[in-house]
């Protein structure tokens, strides 16, 4: 390809070393993704049919990629100021990572919510490779599941720390939805702890409550289900710190959500946190 772009005159020579670099910049990514998945596979941290979605959108853009390579390496010099900007038309080899992440933390999402303790471990990795690729939306999910998955197991101290870090992330990503989801269970693991275990910030976390809201308020249908978990946890919130009426105001903004009425499992909760108030 080189050897011939040279041939094209002032201007293929001149574009010839930048295409190369960019293309070769553009293999060194679409490598290091392939072997992401590969590794992650032999680990048996995906399961076949993320893995085989992986390996297929890895596979269309490497066919990009050649195609590229052999129309730049036979365009005639009258076609290449139009050529020169094929490269910047490949797909992004590491969206394909992204998208197997965020499968597969969907995946552990569910299995979290069942306890299972093949978890932990998994949602540590995912940590781990989602801060490696430096995604914010994907590393607040990955932090997200793993402090879920530890408030499941009667672990709040342990996931305060994970949940900050999905919050903050999800800022850093502009992710709401998110954001809003692990700052409800951040309350959430507060009010279930003891008072000797609250970490030093316990309060303002808890002092943050009204700005959340209104951001919970913002996202609009889509946010049902942010919402309601973020009014139960409020309502488990003022219950625990003996505030009944706030409470029982909390868990009924809870119930009104639809996807409450729906019969959302995890939301369930709510019906019967107002029913002890009875």
């Amino acid at each position: 390809m080189i050897g011939h772009l040279r041939t094209l005159g002032v201007y293929g020579a001149g574009e010839a070393p930048r295409l190369d670099g960019e293309l070769a910049a553009y293999a060194a990514r679409w490598t290091a993704s392939h072997r992401a998945a590969c590794l992650a596979n032999e680990r048996g941290e995906l399961t076949p049919q993320i893995y085989e979605r992986n390996l297929s959108c890895l596979a269309r853009a490497r066919v990009s990629l050649e195609t590229v390579l052999d129309v730049l390496a036979h365009v005639p010099g009258e076609r290449l100021s139009n050529t020169v900007v094929a490269p910047r038309g490949l797909p992004d080899a590491e969206h394909c990572l992204r998208e197997t992440q965020a499968q597969q933390i969907a995946r552990l999402r569910m299995l979290a919510r069942a306890a299972d303790p093949t978890v932990a471990g998994a949602a540590a990795a995912m940590v781990g490779q989602a801060r490696a690729l430096g995604y914010a939306p994907l590393v607040a999910r990955a932090y997200l599941v793993q402090g879920f998955d530890l408030v499941v197991r009667g672990l709040p101290a342990q996931a305060l720390p994970a949940l900050e870090q999905a919050a903050t992330s999800a800022i850093d990503g502009g992710d709401e939805r998110v954001f809003v989801e692990a700052y409800a269970r951040e309350v959430f693991g507060i009010a279930t702890m003891g008072e000797q275990e609250l970490p030093p910030g316990a309060g303002a976390v808890l002092g943050a409550a009204p700005y959340v809201e209104h951001i919970a308020r913002r996202l609009g249908p889509a946010g049902s289900f942010e919402r309601a978990l973020l009014y139960n946890n409020l309502g488990v919130s003022r219950l625990s710190a003996g505030d009944a009426p706030a409470a029982r105001a909390w868990f009924t903004r809870a119930l009104d959500e639809p996807r409450s009425r729906d019969g959302d499992v995890e939301l369930v909760s709510a019906v019967g946190n107002l029913a002890t108030m009875s």
